[in-house]
């Protein structure tokens, strides 16, 4: 019976962990897509082994998300930008290009080349997020992210950034000092014990500890300003 309940507890972590890095996986997409600005991304393996997937889960991930429709991918592969058509192109590795001269090259080959279908993964990834069930208990001092549960350190910066975001509606800006003021109990003003470094810092390491564990960020972060994402 114990055997059996630790074999159990085995396999639904392990479950957790491949939905949390197909999450980290997808997020990747989304940010490289939103700094490119362009449907069309580059990514190293690499950059999948720092979200958690390594050798033949890229390509599992890969396939899944074009069987899926939400996007496609060469791997070896470059793009092309052709001026004249104003789109790019893309080419598998080793292919022979006629008049190359005539079109505006990436310098070395990347591993994976991938081209989103836009809507369909806008619509997939916002249905993950909706689907992803965040709660802050504050007597527990815990975050509950997809089931899975984090503690924060009861009393600390975290805790009071965690308390205030989550009676802020989704979307809703909160400015830095707002926040230093819960951390410290004292305005600003008064009493700035608290910097806008200090709330920043706070802040990102709510997200870093979310993402590590499961796959996504809760706050969206500005120099001064903060709002919840989920």
């Amino acid at each position: 019976m114990v055997i059996h309940n630790i074999k159990l507890r085995m396999k639904m972590s392990m479950k957790t962990e491949e939905v949390s890095n197909n999450l980290k996986a997808l997020e990747l997409l989304r940010r490289e897509r939103e700094l490119t600005k362009s449907n069309i991304v580059h990514l190293t393996a690499p950059a999948f082994k720092r979200v958690g997937l390594y050798e033949d889960e890229i390509d599992d991930f890969l396939r899944d998300g074009t069987d899926k429709g939400i996007f496609s991918f060469k791997r070896d592969a470059i793009t092309l930008y052709d001026p004249q058509n104003k789109n790019w192109n893309v080419i598998p590795r080793g292919s022979v290009i006629m008049d190359s001269e005539d079109y505006e090259c990436q310098d070395n080959y990347l591993n994976y080349v991938i081209q989103f279908a836009p809507k369909k993964f806008d619509v997939y990834f916002n249905e993950l997020l909706r689907g992803s069930k965040v709660y802050f208990e504050e007597k527990q001092s815990k975050l509950i992210v997809r089931g899975i549960e984090m503690p924060i350190e009861y009393d600390s910066k975290q805790y009071y950034v965690c308390k205030l975001m989550f009676n802020r509606s989704i979307g809703e800006i909160v400015s830095w000092d707002e926040l230093a003021e819960a951390i410290d109990d004292t305005p600003v003003q008064l009493h700035p014990k608290v910097s806008w470094r200090t709330v920043y810092d706070a802040v990102r390491a709510v997200n870093k500890k979310v993402k590590e564990i499961a796959g996504i960020e809760l706050f969206k972060i500005s120099r001064k300003s903060y709002s919840r994402i989920l």
